[in-house]
Order: structure tokens, then sequence, then C-alpha cells
């Protein structure tokens, strides 16, 4: 059985189509996919995936290239995450000690450094969804 860790977290929309909106996003982690974190946005059917060394990084140092890049803001109480996609752009500011949090709890699931990845059984299931 594996373990969950969810939060939900708010922010406030600093760029793009609505900007200065607030709203909230659930936050997941699961130990079957322990690199990955997953923010599920209202109304959007497939959630965002970020690393979840990229986000911690991010709390602390400008990260990511592409279609995400975290950045601390405000002498580093908030943290921006830049989001990019073919349908658009937005920027999102959320309070650090909420996405802190909740990478701490996902720290208690998977220690940082010991995560494990059974390829054999991802190599499986992709493979099954393919027949």
């Amino acid at each position: 059985m594996s373990e969950l860790v969810k939060r939900r977290i708010g922010f406030r929309q600093v760029a793009g189509m609505a900007t200065g909106g607030r709203g909230s996003c659930d936050f997941l982690y699961s130990d079957r996919c322990p690199l990955e974190v997953h923010l599920w946005f209202l109304g959007v059917d497939k959630p965002w995936v970020l690393c979840r060394d990229l986000l911690a990084e991010g709390l602390l140092v400008p990260s990511g290239d592409g279609d995400v890049f975290i950045e601390p803001v405000l002498s580093g109480l908030w943290v921006d995450i830049h989001l990019s996609s073919p349908q658009g752009e937005a920027t999102l500011r959320f309070n650090r000690d909420d996405l802190l949090d909740a990478l701490d709890a996902t720290w208690q699931v998977v220690e940082r450094g010991h995560e494990r990845i059974d390829f054999d059984a991802e190599l499986a299931s992709i493979l099954e969804g393919q027949s």
C-alpha cells in the first residue's frame, strides 16, 4: 500500500490571463512516484507534475528550465512558480512556508536521497496500457 501526502495550498496569480486572481491547488505526493509532486488545479483534468528536488531547490534559488521555473521572491517569503504550456502561461505566487510544509511531509514518507523506482514494474505498467 502506498503512502500519500495531500495538502490544499493557496496561491495568487501574479502573471497570465487571470492576474490578481486567488485560488488553491491540491499538492499530492505518493511514494509510488517518489521523484514527483503533483499540483492539481480546480477545473483542470491533468495535474502539473514537478520534480520534488526542483521544487525544493526553487524555494532557495531560481531553478528550472522550460515549462516550469521556480524562484523565491520578496525576501524569500514567497515563491513564484512559472508554468508554461501551449495553452498559455501563468505565474503563481505561493507562501514559502506552505510549500515547505508540504515538502517536509514528503520527506517523512521518502527521505531525500532514498528514492527508489521499480523500473520493471513501471515498464510493465506502460506496456499493459498499450495492449
